[in-house]
């Protein structure tokens, strides 16, 4: 299974900040008029190499180590439902209820489906068990062997290798995630903020198109985001009750290039969350047998904006 790495969020800022790199790098002039400014704009290109290498670690593509692991575990598993299934004959053969009951719950669809840090435990505790029934029952053999035990084992062994590597290699990638969003998220912030700071006055008298260009990269990374948008409740002014599965809430004045939003009470009444880019959204609220509304909603980045509407019965 391929790591999915940087989810979108963090993907949109990293697209954000090389966006800005690369529009300092391409305008030398207004970057040179004021020297802070240049310096500042030094240390992003600076961070920003590192940061790639960050985000290159998040999004390593782990799916051949994992394949490796996950291939090894169902082998060890086969190997060892084998034995159980034959270990089950012999306990039903000789009437022993407690090994039937604990061969049941080995076989090979359960073995494999154990989380991977339990596995090498449980197949342990199989070889144990069953190399001691092998022992005190002669009989034993006839259904399965000591050297398909010792066959079994070894496959698990190598499985503990794989689950090594991909332990590492997992690591590495959420520690990758970790270290973007604790670390470099903070500090790429602040780098942006100090150059948006000192664009005003002269830079931006001299070289309007370039402030522009900047403030315009700047909102980028909170377009579309899920996590953003308003929740509100639509209730009877006098009752104060919610209306199921008739209430209807839609943009007016949304994005042209976006579908119009539409969203309807359900059986509790509730209507859920609309999202919506940052700005300012005329909402149209609907119930029939009500006087319609618009409200104006502010949605700021990141943000989820709730709010109380009561409709008023038509006289």
């Amino acid at each position: 299974m391929k790591k999915k790495g940087l989810n979108q969020g963090s993907t949109n800022h990293y697209d954000q900040w090389v966006r800005i790199d690369t529009l300092n790098t391409k305008n030398p002039s207004p970057v040179g008029m004021r020297p802070v400014y240049q310096n500042r704009a030094t240390q992003l290109n600076s961070d920003l190499i590192t940061v790639a290498a960050v985000t290159a670690r998040a999004n390593a593509d782990i799916s051949g180590i994992t394949g490796e692991k996950d291939a090894a575990k169902l082998t060890a598993s086969q190997m060892w439902g084998v034995i159980t299934g034959n270990a089950f004959s012999f306990a039903e053969e000789n009437g022993m209820k407690d090994l039937k009951k604990q061969m049941l719950n080995a076989t090979e669809s359960k073995i494999v489906k154990t989380k991977d840090e339990n596995f090498v435990g449980i197949c342990t505790n199989l070889n144990t068990l069953l190399a001691k029934v092998l022992t005190d029952n002669p009989g034993a053999a006839d259904y399965y062997v000591a050297s398909d035990l010792s066959d079994a084992t070894d496959a698990v062994t190598t499985f503990s290798g794989y689950l090594g590597t991909y332990a590492g290699a997992k690591a590495d990638v959420d520690g990758a995630k970790k270290e973007f969003k604790i670390t470099w998220m903070p500090t790429m912030k602040t780098h942006i903020a100090v150059l948006q700071g000192l664009l005003g006055g002269a830079i931006k008298n001299k070289f309007p198109a370039f402030v522009i260009s900047f403030l315009k990269l700047k909102k980028i990374v909170n377009a579309g985001k899920r996590d953003q948008g308003t929740v509100p409740v639509m209730v009877d002014s006098v009752t104060k009750k919610p209306f199921v599965n008739i209430a209807t809430f839609e943009t007016v004045n949304y994005i042209k290039v976006k579908k119009q939003k539409l969203n309807k009470s359900n059986s509790t009444g509730l209507l859920g969350l609309m999202s919506l880019r940052v700005g300012d959204w005329t909402i149209l609220f609907k119930v029939p047998g009500y006087v319609d509304q618009k409200i104006i909603v502010s949605v700021a980045p990141g943000a989820v904006t709730k709010m109380v509407v009561e409709m008023v019965a038509v006289v």
